[in-house]
């Protein structure tokens, strides 16, 4: 299953870099108002990640104490 998912990626990256950006000649943003709300969208899934790693960290460390403390 992994190997289908790295493949697709690959493809989906390649089909993208080729069809779509090459095809492009330039990008015209309006305003300074689109790279805010992109930052601001881009917020909540790395705040998600940021703490779902501190969680994984937390639950780590104390499961190794007390394998320490208790095994």
């Amino acid at each position: 299953m992994f190997v289908g998912l790295a493949a697709s990626h690959v493809y989906i990256y390649f089909f993208d870099h080729y069809r779509v950006l090459r095809s492009i000649q330039s990008c015209n943003y309006a305003d300074k108002m689109v790279d805010w709300w992109t930052q601001w969208m881009m917020s909540i899934p790395c705040g998600f990640m940021l703490a779902c790693a501190a969680w994984y960290l937390l639950v780590f460390r104390l499961s190794i104490f007390a394998m320490e403390r208790y095994g």
